[in-house]
């Protein structure tokens, strides 16, 4: 769905290929069950959103768009504020 985050996309997206590999038929024989680590999952989904932000930094740059570092927030429905560690 479009209104999820990068990471909880990049975590549910391990998730359920993870899911749909042990039960497919064709890997019904238990002695190939994939098998994963919270810590491995996590760390597909940090390689994910690596590669997103730099894809999307990408786009940013194409467009000569301003990139602003900070902690943003909802002000109204058609408003974000910016705190920046800069001021």
């Amino acid at each position: 769905s479009s209104d999820l985050t990068i990471p909880s996309k990049a975590l549910r997206h391990a998730v359920s290929r993870i899911i749909e590999f042990n039960q497919n038929p064709l890997y019904s024989d238990h002695s190939r069950l994939l098998r994963s680590s919270f810590a491995d999952i996590l760390n597909h989904a940090d390689n994910v959103i690596n590669q997103q932000t730099r894809m999307r930094q990408g786009f940013y740059e194409r467009n000569h768009c301003e990139i602003l570092q900070g902690n943003a927030r909802f002000v109204d429905e058609h408003t974000l504020a910016l705190d920046c560690p800069d001021g």
